[in-house]
């Protein structure tokens, strides 16, 4: 097929002419008005659609390889199972994109705006967003294997079952998101705020929490062995039944948490504020860092397995 030129491009988008599975790699539309045009298949290797206008346009499973989508506007945008490994996103507006299955692997999304976005299944492994906003997007099953997405928000987001394997996250905003069942495992979620948060079944071994917010959070059943929960401040959230083995907790604000059947075995518990937390069967084995009140007074609530 041959490929078309810009203004070949232009024509048929004034004439609402399809574009389906078009020859566009390397094209420049940098700037172009193509909202609502139908890309659907097409090819746009190295295409440049800089600062360009896109909404409602439809790439679903168009190759985007290395294209240049900065500062373009995605807006109720359709991007289904397209390809834009190591794609440049920075600064876009993709709010209410529709990207299920969509692979960013390796791209560039600092500070673009996928708020409202739809990105179930997508793969964000190695991809790279500091500040970017997914307020309330769906990233059901989404893979963030070893990506770096530091400052970002997740405010609202439903992020049940997806893989944060390695990722780094340091200082997100998590507030009110559905991490259920989520991956987590040696991520670096350092600072991050997790107010009201569900953690419920969530995997954080070996993760990095270090300062983070988890106040009112819901970690249930979560596990958090040899996790750093250094000055961590979980005040009201729920716990119960949590795995915390040999997880360091010191400085950590537990005042009102439930932490009913969890298990501390060898965890750092230096300077750990209780107040008010519910330890009934809790499970204390070899923790180190408690006072002698604070033996006393969580053997009087019922926690089990105290030194001494």
């Amino acid at each position: 097929m041959a490929q078309l030129t810009v203004n070949e491009v232009l024509s048929k988008i004034s004439h609402q002419q399809s574009l389906r599975r078009a020859e566009l790699s390397k094209i420049d539309l940098g700037g172009a008005a193509l909202d609502r045009g139908n890309f659907a298949h097409a090819y746009l290797r190295q295409a440049n659609l800089t600062g360009a206008s896109c909404e409602g346009t439809d790439f679903s499973k168009a190759t985007l390889v290395l294209a240049v989508l900065s500062d373009a506007r995605f807006a109720k945008a359709r991007l289904d199972a397209a390809e834009l490994t190591r794609a440049r996103l920075e600064r876009g507006i993709f709010r209410e994109l529709q990207a299920p299955k969509a692979k960013f692997h390796g791209a560039h999304l600092t500070e673009a705006d996928l708020s409202f976005a739809t990105l179930t299944q997508a793969d964000l492994s190695n991809a790279i967003g500091h500040r970017t906003r997914f307020s309330w997007a769906n990233l059901v099953k989404a893979q963030l294997i070893d990506s770096d997405f530091s400052e970002a928000v997740f405010e609202g987001a439903n992020l049940t079952r997806s893989n944060w394997h390695r990722a780094t996250v340091r200082g997100a905003n998590f507030q009110q998101a559905d991490l259920e069942a989520a991956r987590l495992r040696a991520a670096n979620l350092n600072g991050a705020n997790l107010t009201k948060a569900n953690l419920l079944n969530a995997i954080l071994e070996q993760t990095q929490l270090d300062g983070a917010v988890l106040m009112a959070a819901q970690a249930d059943w979560a596990t958090l062995n040899g996790a750093s929960l250094i000055e961590t401040d979980w005040t009201d959230a729920s716990m119960m039944g949590a795995q915390l083995e040999g997880a360091n907790l010191a400085g950590a604000n537990l005042a009102g948490v439930n932490l009913q059947q969890a298990n501390l075995e060898n965890a750092n518990l230096t300077a750990v504020d209780f107040t008010d937390a519910q330890v009934a069967g809790a499970i204390f084995t070899d923790v180190q860092g408690l006072t002698e009140a604070q033996i006393v007074w969580l053997n009087q609530s019922g926690a089990l397995n105290l030194p001494g």
